[in-house]
């Protein structure tokens, strides 16, 4: 109970922005080591030779994004909160589709893939320009 304890305080800390959480390896080493170690990322083997490069990039973009969404610091906003987490999470996405475009060959889901390329890389915009002119309007004038 004491461990738990401790942990729930300092996830708590962590959120408030108050601990420091350490940071051993960049988010891309990171990423690579949890691709290598993962047990679970099972291939089926029915699927032949090309399941490894496709299994291993998906694993990477969720990983990738997982890593990204973890480092965010909220700010207590809500609206910038969301939209900070919305930005690796489409990111994730359109790495998700790329992986299919270079591996996937059914043409529905690949046309499906070239929709959320399209639809995540204007959202990515839409936001990073509304935090962009949100951070201006709340920059102090001189």
């Amino acid at each position: 109970m004491k461990k738990f304890t401790a942990m729930k305080n300092f996830t708590a800390l962590t959120c408030l922005g108050l601990a420091p959480v350490p940071r051993a390896m960049t988010a891309e080493r990171m990423t690579a080591e949890r691709v290598k170690k993962d047990k679970t990322l099972k291939m089926d083997t029915a699927a032949g030779i090309t399941a490894a490069p496709a299994a291993s990039a998906l694993a990477t973009a969720i990983y990738k994004m997982d890593e990204a969404i973890h480092a965010l610091t909220y700010t207590g906003n809500p609206d910038v909160d969301f939209v900070a987490n919305l930005i690796p999470h489409h990111q994730g996405a359109l790495d998700m589709a790329r992986a299919e475009l270079e591996y996937g060959t059914d043409p529905k889901i690949r046309k499906l893939a070239e929709g959320i390329i399209k639809s995540q890389d204007k959202q990515i915009a839409e936001i990073q320009g509304w935090l962009a002119r949100r951070s201006k309007a709340a920059a102090p004038v001189n």
